[in-house]
């Protein structure tokens, strides 16, 4: 996939655009009821990935920022997504940063590595003044992956129908 944006390497991973031959490997992913447990839309048919896939090429093209495609650098494997989204929350526009990884990926500390690459993005690129994670009151794997990257827990709320926690960094080179 060299032909795709490389949004940032770390350690690990590769944090690229998404490119339409990553369908395949990101439906057996999205397709995973686990993976998918909290997310509100389910598990992910192969039309819904590649809908999936498109949206955030657009949004790349659009707003300098996306969910974007997270790949083994060790293997060229696709692991998942993790990048950042606009959304509206109890009535205001929020960046937010959101992730999904494959179930070979759970544990083993990537997701708080491509969260820390995703934010310093974030603020260093775009200069964004505040990134938030919605995270659902049972979803502790996510509760500590907001807090390992300097996430700080900000309030309670009602996020379509769920309990959520949310959780906000801001910029500190501003």
């Amino acid at each position: 996939m060299t032909d795709s944006i490389v949004i940032a390497d770390t350690g690990r991973l590769r944090m690229r655009g998404f490119q339409p031959a990553d369908i395949g490997a990101l439906s057996k992913i999205l397709a995973d009821a686990g993976v998918m447990r909290f997310s509100l839309h389910g598990p992910y048919s192969t039309e819904k990935t590649r809908d999936f896939i498109a949206a955030n090429r657009a949004c790349q093209a659009e707003r300098d920022f996306a969910l974007w495609a997270l790949e083994d650098r060790a293997h060229g494997v696709l692991l998942g997504f993790c990048g950042l989204s606009q959304t509206e929350l109890n009535g205001r526009q929020e960046i937010e940063l959101g992730y999904r990884l494959a179930r070979r990926a759970w544990g083993t500390g990537l997701a708080t590595e491509a969260a820390s690459a995703a934010l310093r993005y974030g603020f260093e690129q775009c200069g964004l003044d505040s990134i938030i994670a919605i995270v659902d009151i049972g979803h502790r794997a996510s509760a500590r992956v907001a807090q390992k990257t300097g996430m700080r827990r900000e309030a309670r709320s009602r996020y379509h129908d769920s309990t959520i926690d949310i959780y906000r960094r801001h910029n500190g080179l501003k």
